[in-house]
């Protein structure tokens, strides 16, 4: 695939109760402007159309949105939490390498069921020269965007658990 200089930037605004994310995505020198409810994702405003992009990666489903980020390395909070039954509708245990993404990243590609298209994906987490390969099943109330609660088995495998919390990057995979 050919690459674009792909650029998403995110926001959230709340309108009676209910949150629309706004994702700004720049390939080289068009610009799209999505805005994302539960279960739509619409062209709000554009300089170009997609279309006009050969081999364009951009897309208006909000599964593609999260892919046209991998590439981009995050640096957030890495922390641990007991695993059990999940908002992506699964059961997994403490030793599974698993993780939660921030809430507000779940939501914005979650289904009318509130199962996020980020369910089952996969993140490779980095810290101190370590790194995990973790599967997403849940959503941390308590996360900045760029923050992964994971299982205490993944965070074993970066650090030991006494320590708590550790600064990470990640990258989808």
């Amino acid at each position: 695939m050919q690459s674009y200089g792909t650029y998403i930037a995110n926001s959230t605004s709340f309108d009676n109760g209910t949150a629309t994310t706004t994702s700004d995505i720049t390939a080289s020198s068009s610009s799209i402007q999505f805005s994302l409810t539960e279960e739509e994702a619409t062209p709000s405003a554009t300089s170009s159309e997609a279309s006009s992009i050969p081999n364009s990666p951009v897309s208006t489903t909000s599964s593609t949105l999260a892919s046209q980020a991998t590439g981009d390395a995050k640096t957030g909070r890495g922390t641990f939490y007991e695993v059990g039954n999940d908002n992506c509708g699964t059961s997994s245990t403490d030793e599974d390498l698993v993780c939660a993404i921030a809430k507000s990243l779940y939501d914005s590609s979650a289904s009318s069921d509130s199962i996020s298209t980020y369910c089952g994906e996969y993140i490779t987490a980095n810290y101190d020269g370590k790194s995990v390969r973790v599967k997403v099943v849940d959503s941390c109330e308590s996360c900045a965007e760029t923050d992964l609660d994971f299982s205490p088995s993944a965070f074993q495998q970066l650090a030991d658990l006494d320590i708590g919390v550790i600064e990470i990057t990640w990258n989808w995979d």
